[in-house]
């Protein structure tokens, strides 16, 4: 074995161990989400009154949980494509990918700040729900870094192949570059204001209009079907033809 194929070995084991670090990451955050879904001590000798408002904390949590782990998933799927392109690495990658887990490790706080301490009936504590939308701003945000670093090094990072930026749908991320900070920017400040959390719905339901109407502009076949449908669609493995130095 030379000295070429030894440098080739560590660098496909290297680039491994990041991917498998990305992946243990995202299940250590399901496991603690779900960890979190239980009954608290002693509630069955709760009277009857406290024993119902023990479950109506305990079904706000599981509502939660079952929004994040969508959330979640979908950014695992999203990464999934991100990296299957892989064929190097480089510090900055390794930079992105870190604050790119640094901010999905941040649902499961902001989950427990919404259905924990606060309450969604008051309008003054909507800072929950603008902690969580700023988390799931961020992570997007990041994700876009990351394709970004892809398609400006796909020469030296990726596989050779002219689908990357059709796979990565780079369009859509270079407009989530530009927009998702303002709605970032958008949500603070609607909380900044202290108005009831439902209106912070409204950011959310403007940015998932931007990226429609994009997306059926840019990728109008990745719009047939239903939600789950294309979901599983989108992690369908792809030949690709590796370049032969």
């Amino acid at each position: 074995m030379d000295i070429k194929e030894e440098e080739e070995i560590k660098k496909e084991f290297q680039l491994e161990r990041i991917i498998l670090f990305t992946d243990a990451v995202f299940a250590i955050i399901l496991t603690i989400m779900v960890l979190e879904i239980k009954l608290p001590e002693g509630a069955r000798h709760l009277p009857p009154e406290k024993f119902k408002e023990a479950i109506a904390e305990l079904l706000l949590k599981l509502a939660g949980y079952v929004v994040t782990f969508g959330l979640v998933g979908r950014f695992w799927v999203i990464h999934l494509k991100l990296f299957r392109f892989l064929k190097d690495y480089d510090l900055k990658l390794v930079f992105l990918n870190l604050v790119f887990l640094f901010s999905v490790t941040l649902f499961p706080f902001a989950i427990s700040l919404i259905t924990g301490s606060i309450s969604p009936t008051k309008a003054e504590y909507s800072v929950g729900y603008m902690v969580y939308l700023t988390i799931f701003f961020l992570t997007i945000f990041m994700q876009s870094l990351i394709s970004q670093h892809l398609v400006k090094n796909k020469q030296t990072l990726c596989i050779n192949t002219p689908q990357l930026e059709i796979t990565l749908k780079w369009k859509i991320q270079q407009i989530n570059l530009i927009v998702v900070p303002i709605i970032a920017l958008l949500v603070i400040v609607l909380n900044y204001f202290k108005l009831h959390y439902y209106y912070l719905i409204a950011p959310v339901f403007i940015y998932s209009l931007i990226i429609k109407t994009f997306t059926r502009k840019y990728y109008p076949e990745e719009n047939n079907g239903p939600l789950l449908v294309r979901l599983f669609q989108s992690i369908k493995p792809r030949k690709i033809k590796r370049s032969i130095k």
